[in-house]
């Protein structure tokens, strides 16, 4: 079972803040997983389950405690990926692990970001009777002998990932003629690889988000500025059609591109992601199936922006 784009935290929310919503929607999975005759083998978490740009963690975390506490009953695996809007997780997890890293052996070490993380659990106290495994930025599972991964796709975003893009492309530019010029490989090469250092690169924007949610006419302003269907509408169909509500048709031809440069050695059957709200599937070409999860919470001003 994957879920995905719950934003804990928002005014608007998730639909999983009700507590009734909770319990009809758990009696549905388990109907379902009755009539089908299957074991709930694991629950995949696909990002942006807190909102962390809009809502500071105390909030949004006091938010997701029915929703944990339900789904850790269903006694089965629970598999939490980190998206762009809960990215402020993975910086958490790199400064603990220098601190411990210097509480244990007095040293420093030079904190990277790995192609793969295994974070620190901090949701065991909220989910009581399973722990959760957190990963970011993806979890790669075998289902049938065949490769699934699950992403939560902001890395698709073209909007998003275009300066990122352009500063990496520029650094390893510079990094070449410096090596040309001078003999040496740039240290900054060695900690860094391509995929990394843009890594690296977004989570400053992120984080610049995650601290605006502590200042609440900030977010009393944008939350006002989305509330003007109409006009916004007009303008996200005329200016940003690529971004969200975007149907999985749309970004298939990226998705084969993304999944041939990051997983080619994983001969990869279906990619799962969220990100755009716009649930969908799509086997496109014949070789991968791309599956977007959709979102859970109540967008009054989805249909304007739909219809733009």
């Amino acid at each position: 079972m994957v879920l995905s784009d719950l934003h804990f935290g928002l005014e608007a929310n998730s639909s999983f803040q009700n507590e009734d919503t909770i319990k009809k929607f758990k009696q549905e999975i388990e109907k379902e997983i009755e009539n089908r005759n299957v074991e709930l083998e694991e629950i995949i978490l696909l990002g942006d389950v807190f909102d962390f740009w809009r809502a500071t963690p105390d909030k949004a975390i006091a938010a997701s405690k029915p929703f944990f506490k339900s789904i850790s009953e269903f006694n089965t695996d629970i598999v939490f990926v980190v998206g762009n809007h809960d990215h402020h997780l993975v910086i958490m997890d790199h400064e603990a692990k220098f601190m411990n890293n210097l509480e244990r052996t007095g040293e420093t070490q030079k904190t990277i970001f790995s192609s793969q993380l295994e974070l620190n659990n901090f949701l065991d106290n909220i989910c009581p009777v399973k722990s959760v495994k957190i990963k970011y930025p993806y979890h790669i599972k075998k289902i049938d002998g065949k490769c699934f991964v699950f992403q939560h796709g902001h890395h698709l975003d073209f909007f998003q990932t275009l300066m990122p893009s352009m500063m990496t492309s520029l650094s390893s530019f510079l990094e070449t003629i410096f090596s040309k010029l001078t003999g040496k490989k740039s240290v900054e090469n060695v900690y860094y690889p391509r995929q990394e250092k843009f890594e690296t690169i977004m989570s400053h924007t992120y984080e610049n988000l995650y601290q605006s949610a502590f200042v609440g006419e900030y977010v009393k302003l944008e939350n006002g500025f989305w509330t003007i269907p109409k006009t916004m509408g007009t303008l996200w169909g005329n200016v940003c059609k690529t971004l969200r509500y975007t149907p999985v048709s749309r970004q298939y031809e990226s998705i084969l591109k993304f999944v041939r440069k990051y997983y080619e050695n994983n001969n990869v059957s279906c990619f799962v992601y969220g990100d755009t709200h716009k649930a969908g599937g799509y086997f496109g070409d014949g070789t991968l199936l791309a599956v977007n999860s959709g979102c859970w919470i109540d967008e009054p001003n989805k249909d304007a922006w739909r219809k733009a």
